[in-house]
């Protein structure tokens, strides 16, 4: 588990990278006004949603269940993690998840090719963490789940081929948050030279051969829409303007990035937030 106090908050990526301004258009979102009266605004999304449950300090929602005193790798379903959760610096990146790649084609291929993209995306995260710090807690490889393993029938390697596959998204989420994330330092930094940070892309190629990733993988990923954040299908999160949590962007990044975004900005209904008061569609 990440542990906030066991590092310097000089060495991370300042959160000042992913700030914005809090005015949005009003034509792209709504209020939510929940029977116990609680009131929400997404400035992006008009889906309904359910209030997720407050984060547990201390958990780590990737840990499997125990099933006869060991990890029940299994035990984890993907579809948990497509509602919207509250931000967490830990966990805030799974607000990336895109759920269409869920349905993805289901053409199998050769477990090397499997094994090739889990090192790469892995080892992506790796080096861009290394060079741009952001706190965050990775899930288990989707290995995990059973692709390169033995079964006893097809109809529990389908089951193991399809949840690997399914887990493959997750990873995809955490390098797409990366990626965010060093896009932000980069801009944050350009006016300093001093401090200026290279480019993502350029990091990955220069540094990438000791960790193996292929820089033709990297120059497709740049120039793939899944970089380019246009998807409509992410997961989407919940934050609090007022106290949020460590860490936590400001709406306008997530919109820049088209995760939906639910704000709780009022104490009722009837006392709005100033510092949102005028962004509530009349």
């Amino acid at each position: 588990m990440f542990d906030q106090s066991s590092f310097n908050k000089t060495d991370v990526l300042p959160v000042e990278c992913m700030k914005g301004s809090l005015n949005f258009s009003k034509t792209n979102g709504r209020v939510y006004l929940l029977p116990d009266g609680q009131l929400f605004y997404s400035p992006n999304t008009c889906k309904p949603v359910s209030v997720p449950p407050p984060p547990v300090p201390g958990q780590n929602i990737f840990t499997p269940p125990s099933y006869r005193g060991r990890p029940n790798y299994w035990g984890l379903n993907i579809h948990n993690f497509l509602q919207p959760q509250w931000w967490t610096h830990q966990f805030g990146w799974v607000s990336f998840l895109d759920s269409s790649l869920l349905e993805a084609d289901k053409a199998l291929l050769y477990q090397q090719d499997w094994l090739k993209l889990e090192y790469q995306l892995r080892n992506v995260h790796i080096l861009l963490h290394k060079h741009y710090f952001y706190p965050t807690v990775s899930p288990h490889e989707p290995s995990k789940l059973g692709y390169l393993s033995s079964h006893i029938n097809l109809r529990i390697l389908q089951i193991a081929l399809k949840k690997s596959r399914e887990w493959f998204s997750l990873w995809m989420a955490l390098a797409l948050f990366s990626i965010a994330c060093a896009e932000a330092q980069e801009e944050y930094y350009r006016p300093y030279p001093h401090l200026a940070r290279a480019k993502w892309t350029d990091w990955l190629v220069a540094e990438g051969a000791s960790y193996n990733i292929d820089h033709c993988w990297v120059d497709k990923l740049a120039a793939s829409s899944v970089a380019s954040f246009r998807s409509n299908s992410r997961a989407g999160v919940f934050v609090n303007l007022k106290g949020g949590e460590w860490f936590q962007p400001a709406p306008s990044w997530f919109c820049k990035h088209h995760i939906p975004v639910c704000l709780r900005p009022f104490a009722s209904p009837t006392a709005k937030h100033s510092i949102v008061s005028n962004e509530i569609p009349n």
